[in-house]
């Protein structure tokens, strides 16, 4: 049955309002302002990074933590550009999104310019009229590699920026892109 012009207003709507609130994450996550990065997470909320996080990172305390710090400690600059959006609205009060990253950034670890790729997922959550981060996942990295090198040479050269296990399916990806990139 079709949806109701009210049903498909509200739909656009939803969607609008999730995307200025990821466009707006990012936006404060480059410029470092950890007090409005929180405020797009809802009351209970979680985070999981990876090998950046160690796993999951399951309360608000512990979420504010980890960007206030460890994300902090991880990284000088960075620069969040998302693209490929896929919002689903599951219904009044619940959606899902993903979004690819591509961040030019500088690693305090190194002190060098570095490149990442990965894929955001996130939960959301509708809390007192507003869209919300519910679980913010970061994962299917492609690569994080010095900038000079490039990540077509060596995609996962950055110390410190990945787990062997976060990787292995991408390794293998990549063996085969290397191979035949060789052969051409």
């Amino acid at each position: 049955m079709a949806k109701s012009l009210e049903e498909r207003v509200r739909y656009l709507e939803d969607v609008k309002e999730i995307r200025e609130l990821m466009h707006t994450y990012c936006y404060v996550m480059d410029a470092g302002e950890w007090d409005s990065v929180m405020d797009c997470f809802a009351r209970e909320c979680s985070c999981d990074f990876g090998h950046f996080s160690n796993g999951e990172v399951k309360t608000r305390a512990d979420v504010e933590k980890f960007y206030t710090t460890v994300l902090m400690s991880k990284f000088a600059v960075f620069v969040h550009r998302i693209m490929n959006e896929i919002i689903d609205i599951k219904d009044e009060g619940h959606a899902t999104g993903r979004w690819y990253l591509d961040e030019p950034c500088i690693l305090h670890e190194t002190k060098r310019a570095a490149w990442s790729s990965c894929t955001y997922y996130v939960d959301f959550v509708k809390e007192d009229g507003r869209w919300l981060f519910e679980r913010c996942i970061v994962k299917d990295w492609r690569w994080v590699s010095d900038y000079g090198k490039g990540w077509a040479e060596e995609p996962f050269t950055v110390p410190g920026s990945h787990r062997p296990e976060d990787i292995e399916k991408d390794l293998k990806r990549w063996e085969a892109v290397s191979q035949q990139l060789k052969s051409e």
